[in-house]
């Protein structure tokens, strides 16, 4: 049983521990947007992260088959926190 146990807190730090590099680190926020969009999404600079509250973007690009949209500067600051009681609290979005 403690056996049991200890390997579902070594899991569940793992889990942690990449689920904060991918949305708390700058690095972590590429990776995640390249493999969710692929190609098809292009970004020149991303500044902050998700965790953090703030994320700012600079040309921003994505382009499918049917959509094309190009963002010069975009702006985010959320509350992250919200979420924990179901809610989206969007703070300021600039485009």
């Amino acid at each position: 049983m403690r056996r049991l146990l200890r390997l579902f807190l070594i899991l569940l730090l793992g889990v942690t521990a990449v689920g904060y590099g991918l949305l708390g680190t700058e690095a972590g926020n590429r990776a995640l947007l390249a493999w969710s969009l692929g190609d098809r999404l292009q970004v020149d600079s991303l500044r902050g992260a998700l965790l953090q509250g703030r994320l700012e973007i600079n040309g921003l690009r994505y382009r499918d088959q049917d959509q094309q949209l190009d963002v010069r500067r975009l702006l985010l600051t959320w509350g992250p926190g919200a979420l924990l009681h179901g809610e989206l609290q969007i703070r300021d979005l600039e485009l």
